[in-house]
């Protein structure tokens, strides 16, 4: 029997991916590895066996150590094994209040990735996809209206640092429109599936009887003793 091509293996990985077949053995382990540390370094072919490097750090999961001899393979192992979706505490799940007509924009939610991606200075690395749902005001016509659009959002890693880019943001469309920002905030909410920090703050606040427009105010230092 032949030894198995870049090309096989990806869809080897993908049979295992669906749950189409076992996972891999040590010896099969091992052999793509070999396969991969020896593949050419042109672009054409480096960008098909970084997928394959993506999806091998999938298959083995964001804990498993990076197994290559070449470096940028590693890195991109690195990369590639963690989940697509942010961890807490990076800013793109950070809720944000933009003065002018967009007065809300909401956490990104519901992501997926490309592996191999070339961004504008050709740096290769993981595209992250994601959406988010922004609030405008609407103040034309009578009375007020909120218009929520969802947007989509992606994100550039390079392999190189690991370090997300900025998020650059896409076709955006209408979600819905509402009343109030509290109707609106309440559909972003739903669709999120997790609570507006603000709301969360709002709740607890409640719970001990604190009912505050805004953040607290500060607590004042005590002086310094003498």
């Amino acid at each position: 029997m032949s030894a198995l091509s870049v090309q096989d293996w990806q869809a080897v990985l993908k049979e295992i991916a669906d749950q189409k077949r076992h996972r891999l053995t040590g010896s099969e382990y091992k052999e793509l590895v070999g396969l991969i540390d020896a593949q050419p370094k042109d672009v054409e072919s480096l960008v098909q066996t970084r997928k394959l490097v993506a999806q091998l750090a999938q298959h083995q999961g964001a804990d498993a150590p990076a197994p290559f001899r070449d470096i940028g393979h590693n890195r991109a192992f690195q990369v590639e094994s963690l989940p697509a979706a942010p961890a807490e505490g990076d800013d793109r799940l950070r809720e944000r209040v933009i003065s002018g007509s967009r007065i809300f924009a909401s956490r990104e939610y519901n992501h997926s990735s490309e592996a191999a991606h070339l961004n504008e200075r050709g740096e290769m690395g993981r595209l992250v996809h994601g959406h988010r749902l922004d609030v405008m005001h609407n103040t034309e016509g009578p009375g007020d209206r909120f218009d929520v659009f969802q947007v989509k959002t992606s994100t550039h890693i390079p392999y190189s640092t690991g370090i997300p880019g900025k998020p650059v943001d896409g076709e955006r469309k209408a979600h819905g429109q509402f009343n109030t920002f509290a109707e609106a905030g309440a559909s972003i909410d739903e669709t999120v599936g997790v609570k507006r920090h603000s709301q969360l703050i709002r709740e607890r606040q409640a719970e001990h009887g604190i009912h505050f427009k805004e953040a607290p105010p500060a607590v004042p230092k005590a002086p310094r003793p003498a």
